[in-house]
C-alpha cells in the first residue's frame, strides 16, 4: 500500500509571489516532473497554498510506495529541477518551522 505524507511550511514575508510563480511554470516542465517523479519513485505530488491572518502556507502532499526512499532520493538527487526546488524552498519557507500533517486516511 502506498505511503503519503502532507507537510506545510510557513512562507516567508514577501516570498510568496516568487514561490507562487515558480510552482506555476512546473506545468511547462512536466517532462521534467515527470523525471523526477519516476526517478525518486513518487507516485503523486501536489502543492497547495493556504492563508490566513497568521501568514500564508505552501503545503505538499506526495505519495509512494516508499515513502522513506522516495525522500532520501530526493536528498540525493541531482536533476536541476530537484536542485531549483531545494533552493526556492531555503530562500522562500522557514523549513525549520515545517510540521507533517497527520494522516487520518489514504487510499490505496
Amino acid at each position: 500500500m502506498p505511503d503519503a505524507q502532507c507537510v506545510r511550511y510557513p512562507i516567508k514575508p514577501g516570498q510568496r509571489d516568487a514561490l507562487v510563480n515558480w510552482v506555476a511554470r512546473l506545468q511547462q516542465r512536466s517532462t521534467e516532473v515527470t523525471e523526477v517523479l519516476a526517478e525518486v519513485g513518487l507516485i503523486a505530488e501536489a502543492v497547495f497554498m493556504e492563508r490566513s491572518d497568521h501568514g500564508d502556507y505552501l503545503l505538499i502532499y506526495t505519495s509512494a510506495k516508499d515513502l522513506r526512499a522516495a525522500n532520501e532520493a530526493l536528498s540525493s538527487s541531482q536533476l536541476p529541477l530537484v536542485r531549483e526546488f531545494d533552493q526556492l524552498m531555503a530562500e522562500t519557507v522557514d523549513m525549520e518551522k515545517s510540521a507533517g500533517l497527520e494522516l487520518l486516511y489514504h487510499t490505496p
